[in-house]
């Protein structure tokens, strides 16, 4: 599904990724993991459009992409959910996620499916649809910011530390729901801090240090490897 090759990425003139591979194929969760600074971010922002790499390509479902408009990869199956959740002040829960259907709906057509999905998955939101979104607590307003990655019928979710910030009961609801999410047929590239909690759901996963990729393989094989135990799951 998306294929990127070589791609190095530049602030000014510091190098934020180097050279970087990887692949994530239909109906995967792949996990990138590394500590702060590696560059995690910096992948899914250039995926997504929002950087543009110096050299390299992206390819997604065979189609180049790296020098796409930010809106024109969301309209292919690319939705990015940001850290820091970004949910829009003055519009309420609703629409937040009403105004993720842009990049599909036409003049008149229905988003009560998306919505209802999100409903589905996601009880509160439907509690406080009314409620500015501003307002929520920071678990409900991270829901929330999955849920309008949701609305715009993602055939690829990138989830950017989902779970930073929330308390331990929330950490398990979503990534629990990530796992239901890919479980309905979205591909997903998860950044997280949380590395043990990541691999436990993920397919496969890359390991990132210094902006480029170091380690890659199976979830359970790097889980149980001993470098990323000792660096990234606490020994």
């Amino acid at each position: 599904m998306l294929k990127l090759e070589q791609i190095d990425v530049y602030y000014g003139n510091v190098r934020a990724l180097e050279n970087v591979d990887f692949e994530v194929d239909t109906g995967e969760i792949v996990t990138l993991i590394g500590a702060n600074g590696a560059g995690k971010s910096t992948i899914l922002k250039t995926i997504s459009g929002l950087n543009r790499p110096r050299q390299g390509s992206i390819t997604f479902v065979g189609e180049n992409i790296e020098r796409m408009a930010v809106e024109r990869i969301v309209s292919r199956g690319i939705s990015h959910v940001p850290e820091g959740r970004r949910i829009f002040p003055g519009l309420t829960v609703f629409g937040n996620l009403e105004v993720a259907t842009s990049s599909w709906r036409k003049r008149g057509e229905s988003y009560q499916r998306e919505m209802e999905n999100v409903f589905q998955l996601f009880p509160q939101l439907r509690e406080k649809k009314d409620q500015l979104g501003w307002s929520l607590s920071g678990g409900e307003q991270q829901i929330l910011s999955i849920g309008r990655g949701l609305m715009s019928r993602p055939r690829l979710l990138l989830l950017d530390e989902p779970s930073l910030g929330l308390a331990p009961k929330l950490v398990r609801l979503v990534f629990d729901t990530i796992k239901t999410i890919n479980d309905q047929g979205t591909t997903i590239l998860l950044v997280e801090q949380n590395a043990y909690a990541a691999l436990q759901i993920a397919d496969r996963g890359y390991v990132l240090e210094n902006g480029r990729i170091a380690l890659f393989g199976l979830a359970k094989d790097l889980a149980s490897d001993e470098k990323v135990k000792k660096a990234y799951l606490g020994g």
